[in-house]
């Protein structure tokens, strides 16, 4: 069972380092110590970043249930509401703006039929249907924020970052083409949506496309970090949860949850931040990520700010979808038709087949 991000502070003992490799341990670590974190921790170095500058993007490892537990407890602290006017989410169709405004803004009722339009008809619904309960958790999470809030304080709004397609008129790759530009829309919706209208932004969307430097497949491009940055420099500061390191960083990682979590960790003014990327990147063999041919030589202060450090990456589990949502015959005519068009009808990975799959509890695999 999932740990509760609300639970009391993890104990830590911190294992035997020597003089030479406690370059990333603080000065009241000391060998044997005990280190204590709680959330509340990691929840105030967030917040204090958003007195640095107005944007703080953190890299969403898809169906994670510890990061996004960390971010319904975030979203819940009353210092978030009075410092954050916006939340911009890669897992949502603009399209379907007036949904989420009806929901989290109005407080209205909205039936579960149409909110879940916002996450269901995304351009990315041929290889995931953000169906995964984290996500209508999360839009719960911040309709149930604004409840809370005072009466003279401005309720957060979500917007919505994916391209507002619609796929009652999409019948093949062409017409899909037009929504291909992810990272731009995301981006030009931070700069009109956000910045232009003088607020403070929580984003969250994929991993690599909050990296300031981006991984090759977005060389070209950009990253909408990248595009956000280029069009209002200094505005961001970005984060990635730690996820686990290849063997060949194993005393790094041992070090690191030595520490005690959750916490932030800094790139810039730490060895940590010297790591090769493409290192970074690979992943554990267990989770790999898969990116590590996606970078030359940056370094990882070079693509992040901070390493959100959450829990025991070997402890993670998954946001498990329902395959029962998938035996729903007019919802799963309308993804097997998207497959279709994306030539995955088939494919063990994201064919049909696999949805009716139960998901394995381990984030893991």
């Amino acid at each position: 069972m999932m740990k509760s991000m609300n639970q009391a502070a993890r104990t830590v003992v911190a294992p035997p380092v020597s003089a030479a490799r406690r370059w990333l341990l603080p000065l009241a670590l000391l060998v044997g110590q005990t280190v204590q974190a709680t959330p509340s921790q990691a929840v105030s170095d967030v917040m204090a970043l958003f007195r640095q500058t107005p944007l703080v993007a953190i890299g969403e490892a898809h169906g994670l249930n510890e990061l996004h537990a960390f971010l319904r407890t975030l979203i819940a602290d009353p210092a978030f509401g009075r410092t954050v006017q916006d939340i911009v989410v890669e897992f949502g169709n603009a399209k379907y703006q007036a949904v989420a405004d009806a929901f989290v803004l109005d407080q209205r009722v909205v039936t579960l039929a149409e909110l879940r339009q916002v996450w269901r008809n995304t351009t990315q619904s041929a290889y995931n249907t953000w169906d995964a309960p984290i996500y209508e958790q999360f839009f719960r999470a911040v309709r149930t924020a604004n409840q809370r809030r005072p009466a003279h304080q401005a309720p957060l709004r979500v917007l919505l970052g994916d391209p507002p397609i619609d796929w009652n008129v999409v019948r093949s790759m062409q017409d899909y083409a037009a929504f291909t530009d992810r990272d731009g829309f995301y981006a030009e919706t931070v700069l009109k949506g956000v910045l232009a209208h003088r607020h403070r932004a929580l984003l969250l969307t994929g991993i690599s496309h909050v990296l300031r430097s981006g991984p090759v497949t977005l060389r070209r491009s950009g990253t909408a970090a990248e595009r956000i940055e280029a069009g209002r420099p200094g505005s961001l500061t970005v984060l990635m949860p730690y996820l686990g390191f290849p063997h060949a960083l194993d005393q790094t990682s041992a070090r690191l949850l030595a520490l005690g979590s959750p916490r932030l960790l800094p790139t810039k003014t730490s060895r940590l931040g010297q790591l090769r990327a493409a290192e970074v990147f690979a992943g554990p063999p267990e989770a790999p990520l898969g990116m590590e041919d996606q970078f030359s030589e940056q370094s990882l202060a070079q693509v992040i700010d901070r390493l959100l450090l959450l829990y025991d990456p070997a402890t993670f589990t998954r946001s498990q979808t329902d395959p029962a949502l998938y035996k729903d015959p007019l919802y799963a005519a309308e993804l097997r038709r998207r497959k279709r068009i994306f030539g995955i009808e088939n494919d063990p990975r994201f064919g049909m087949a696999a949805l009716l799959k139960p998901e394995p509890l381990r984030w893991y695999r």
